[in-house]
């Protein structure tokens, strides 16, 4: 088996990605992450059903059989966005809201004044804070980047890229 040499950094950064239960070894972070199915020759291929019950599946359905909710954590992975990238809030006209802005994370939140929050959940409160009133916010949509693109949008993108 060949042999890679990593900067720490990216060490971290695997790290940090595996999930416990799932990932047995940095090679299977990396397959997930990168959607690579193992070769069929492989000596590491486990039988069908215990990849089924140890693996997750590349792009997971949602309970409710819809698409899965836009996800950070793989967006950063895919490098659509960077970890710590600022990103600005948006209203529903698409206007950019002033001094509401928050950073990425890898951990699948945003990072804004010290604090870690769900998309949706902050985008909510920042949005009713500047006047608008909604029960239901999908984050994704209403959180962009410097030039102008939604995670809504990196993320549909994400998913044609590796479907």
């Amino acid at each position: 088996m060949p042999t890679l040499e990593l900067d720490t950094d990216v060490v971290e950064a695997v790290k940090d990605r595996a999930l416990p239960w799932v990932d047995r070894s940095p090679s299977d972070t990396l397959r997930r992450l990168l959607r690579i199915e193992p070769a069929a020759n492989s000596s590491q291929r486990q039988p069908a059903s215990a990849a089924a019950t140890h693996e997750a599946p590349l792009l997971p359905e949602r309970p409710n059989g819809r698409a899965p909710k836009a996800d950070l954590r793989q967006l950063i992975a895919a490098g659509f966005l960077s970890e710590g990238e600022t990103l600005k809030l948006k209203d529903y006209s698409g206007n950019i809201i002033a001094g509401v802005q928050a950073e990425a994370r890898a951990s699948n939140k945003l990072i804004w004044n010290g604090r870690l929050y769900s998309m949706s959940k902050l985008a909510a409160a920042q949005l009713k804070k500047a006047g608008y009133s909604g029960h239901s916010v999908r984050g994704p949509a209403h959180w962009v980047t410097a030039n102008g693109d939604s995670v809504l949008e990196l993320w549909n993108r994400y998913e044609r890229r590796a479907g």
